[in-house]
């Protein structure tokens, strides 16, 4: 399947790649699984409840909950802790084509915080 994966900061498009993946679908949740340019293997599992969301990376987990949660992220300078909240998930189907829109914000401290925005498009070959 081809997925196709778009980032905003702040409302600003940052990144857009392009990845041959998978799609499953179960009763309580939908996983997209990829491997991104540099070899770094990607799992999304996204709650049918919208409750939650977990991107795993190289089995890093950055969990993405309604409330405030904590999780210890890898990024290219070691791990850092990441306080989460997950705003809103989305999802339109047309087609063979689904759309996931996952926006939630990263607090970096009690004054200092960042709205992600990821748009994932799956196209079901």
């Amino acid at each position: 399947m081809n997925i196709a994966i778009t980032t905003y900061i702040d409302n600003e498009k940052l990144l857009f790649e392009k990845h041959i993946g998978n799609y499953t679908s179960s009763e309580k949740e939908h996983i997209i699984k990829y491997v991104d340019k540099n070899k770094k293997n990607f799992k999304i599992v996204i709650d049918k409840n919208k409750d939650n969301v977990s991107i795993v990376k190289d089995n890093n987990v950055l969990s993405i909950k309604k409330e405030k949660s904590l999780s210890k992220y890898e990024t290219n300078f070691g791990f850092i802790d990441l306080e989460t909240k997950l705003i809103k998930i989305e999802k339109l189907e047309r087609n063979n084509f689904i759309q996931f829109e996952i926006e939630y914000k990263i607090y970096f401290s009690k004054k200092d915080s960042q709205l992600n925005k990821l748009k994932i498009l799956i196209k079901i070959i």
